[in-house]
């Protein structure tokens, strides 16, 4: 019996064996075509260029040809579809007096609030500031660049810079940024003198 059931698992094996040196262990046609990939086809397109507008299907009226017909569509979908642009935004260019046609001017006045300690002591002083006024008249930036004396009077002239609008500045008739360099005088007799800043 033991003897019987080793023949026919040496017979098995060897059927096994005949039948699978005979067959070819490819995917069928159907199975292959199915699994293969199509190939990828890429076309490099100018991209100043417009994509081109995909043909669609409109009834063609009497006396229209189709390709007048296909050309009217694509020229109505084109005006229709929004422009896109991958630009960054522009950074605003801020020209200096030499360059200007028109400078930026004050459109309104700032009191000075003179600072106790400096006006108990009578201390006079000036500070020297750079502002940067963009294209719409708006203060984009106040810079230090000198003051008398040192730290006395710098928190009082950036809060009142700040309070200022302005009309912007002009190059070739165009509102553009500007640089503008100003200096605010601090004297305890201003309003007296007339010379506060205005």
């Amino acid at each position: 019996m033991a003897q019987r059931l080793v023949w026919a698992t040496v017979l098995s094996i060897g059927a096994h064996a005949l039948i699978l040196s005979q067959t070819t262990l490819a995917p069928s046609r159907a199975a292959a075509a199915a699994l293969a990939a199509p190939d990828l086809h890429v076309r490099l397109a100018d991209a100043s260029a417009p994509a081109p507008t995909p043909a669609m299907n409109v009834p063609v009226a009497q006396g229209t040809t189709t390709d007048d017909a296909t050309v009217e569509t694509k020229r109505s979908a084109t005006a229709k579809a929004p422009e896109r642009s991958a630009a960054l935004p522009a950074t605003e260019v801020y020209y200096a007096g030499p360059d200007l046609d028109e400078r930026a001017i004050p459109l309104n006045e700032v009191e000075l609030r003179y600072p106790e300690a400096a006006l108990s002591a009578g201390v006079s002083g000036a500070v020297k500031m750079r502002l940067l006024i963009d294209s719409q008249g708006t203060l984009r930036e106040s810079t230090i660049l000198d003051s008398t004396p040192p730290r006395v009077f710098d928190d009082e002239a950036l809060r009142a810079v700040r309070e200022l609008r302005f009309t912007p500045a002009k190059r070739h008739g165009v509102a553009v940024g500007s640089v503008k360099l100003i200096e605010i005088p601090f004297y305890p007799d201003c309003l007296r003198t007339a010379s506060c800043v205005r």
